[in-house]
């Protein structure tokens, strides 16, 4: 299986993600499994403090509009949308596969 290599950023967001809503939704929203949020909350521990009234995953809002961003910001929400599409099209492989296999 393919390891994944997360940045630092996108880390932090989960983290913050997952300490605002909850396990469930934020693996669903971020397509990173809930052992991997666990272990990575466990890494950040009492350090991350959560911001006020901020949300944490607006490159995610259907109509987000980038004309307001940096290009260095804009690139980095680039990023961790392909990183979040690749565990989409994972989960649709896996998907396929079991439905495939079931047809024989």
């Amino acid at each position: 299986m393919k390891r994944y290599i997360y940045q630092e950023d996108f880390k932090e967001k989960a983290v913050i993600l997952f300490r605002q809503v909850g396990i469930a939704k934020a693996s669903k929203v971020t397509h990173v499994t809930r052992a991997t949020l666990y272990r990575w909350n466990k890494e950040f521990g009492e350090d991350l403090q959560l911001p006020e009234g901020k949300d944490q995953w607006p490159e995610f809002a259907e109509n987000e509009t980038t004309a307001d961003q940096s290009p260095e910001e804009e690139l980095r929400q680039l990023r961790d949308q392909i990183i979040i599409q690749k565990g989409v099209n994972r989960k649709l492989k896996k998907a396929l596969l079991l439905i495939l296999s079931d047809e024989e």
